[in-house]
């Protein structure tokens, strides 16, 4: 039997420039993938380029846009919702039968209460005005925590230093309840600065598997910044102005407020790392936390108080604007909400005057102090 050329040539041509042709195209395509990969890394460096621009001017507008009258507008209008929404939450939360702050009731725990910025005393000595006694506590129960080394009784000076070594005074102090009381439980009641003083020892020291710190009952805050202070941020941004800085120098000594260059107010500016860092991580679960704030606080508006997870509450102080940050530790509406707390109680209601008063007059309270540290910008 003869075979038949006339069909296997052509097959072996064809499979031969087949072959050819892939090689051909698989070397095309490795030029075209260099050449691609190479215009792809360009228009990389350019498109992340473009971006880096893009960002820095979208943050420059949204600065300028911040500072305009309808940024400030659209910003008053976004933190009045939030403040809404809150005191809804809180409403569905309260309760109208929550008894008054008189003596009775009460936790049964020790207290371990913290003053804030220029208050001075302990640790038997009070630090700042609590009325603890209306929260049910008898007077061998309670200690004040110290900001001296060693926990003997300081100065308003002491108050002005580094909040982390302060939390960790916290921490020492506790463990020597401990050591004096075993297994009994504290409760954590904070003034101003001082509960930043509690999240830091809450954040960075606090272990509750660890036998040298007592159980941890409940703890509340009274006009803490927790979220920083808006004046704060005003003194920095006036630091940042040779007009502003001579200001805060000739006012020095002539104020009776803490020094804008102490460590724990820098640390307060609502953009120092010191609060970035602070609250990177939640605070320990079940930890019972209750912060509360005065209406009309121009120190620390109760914008600022909010820690997460914890249960807010906004009550109407009385007496003067400048009176509310101090008044807010035995103010009986205040002493209520502590109480509740300390009971494992739903917070008392909040009316509705009250409670839009609560979430509108410190939204407009911040606005005017961070448009304080903007006046020296225009001097510049």
């Amino acid at each position: 039997m003869t075979s038949d050329t006339s069909q296997t040539t052509p097959v072996i041509v064809g499979d031969a420039a087949g072959g050819a042709f892939d090689a051909g195209r698989r070397r095309w395509d490795v030029m075209i993938g260099v050449a691609g990969t190479a215009a792809a890394a360009g228009a990389r460096s350019v498109a992340d380029a473009g971006a880096a621009a893009g960002r820095s001017l979208a943050n420059v507008a949204t600065a300028v846009f911040a500072r305009s009258p309808a940024g400030i507008a659209a910003s008053v209008a976004v933190d009045v919702a939030r403040g809404a929404v809150d005191w809804w939450r809180h409403r569905r939360e309260c309760s109208d039968g929550s008894p008054a702050a008189d003596g009775t009731g009460g936790s049964g725990h020790l207290l371990m209460a913290v003053g804030g910025i220029d208050s001075a005393g302990a640790p038997d000595d009070p630090t700042f005005d609590l009325d603890t006694r209306a929260l049910g506590y008898h007077d061998d129960e309670v200690a004040y925590f110290s900001y001296a080394p060693g926990g003997g009784a300081y100065s308003p000076a002491q108050t002005h230093g580094d909040l982390r070594r302060a939390g960790l005074g916290l921490a020492e102090q506790l463990k020597r309840m401990q050591r004096e009381h075993p297994g009994r439980e504290v409760d954590l009641i904070a003034h101003s600065q001082g509960g930043v003083v509690v999240d830091v020892f809450l954040r960075d020291y606090y272990d509750a598997g660890d036998p040298e710190y007592p159980p941890i009952g409940t703890v509340v805050t009274l006009s803490s910044p927790h979220e920083g202070a808006p004046l704060a941020t005003a003194a920095a941004d006036w630091r940042r102005s040779p007009v502003g800085d001579a200001l805060i120098d000739a006012a020095q000594g002539r104020i009776p407020l803490a020094p804008a260059d102490g460590p724990s107010v820098r640390q307060l500016d609502e953009h120092s790392r010191f609060l970035h860092d602070l609250w990177n991580d939640r605070l320990p679960d079940h930890v019972d936390f209750t912060t509360i704030g005065a209406t009309d606080d121009v120190l620390v508006p109760a914008t600022q108080i909010d820690v997460p997870d914890a249960t807010k509450v906004v009550v109407d102080v009385g007496g003067s604007p400048l009176g509310d940050h101090a008044g807010i530790p035995h103010d009986p509406g205040a002493l209520g909400v502590v109480r509740a707390a300390l009971e494992g109680r739903p917070p008392p209601c909040v009316g509705i005057v009250e409670g839009a008063r609560g979430f509108v007059v410190p939204t407009l309270i911040t606005r005017v102090e961070h448009a304080l540290g903007d006046l020296p910008v225009v001097s510049r």
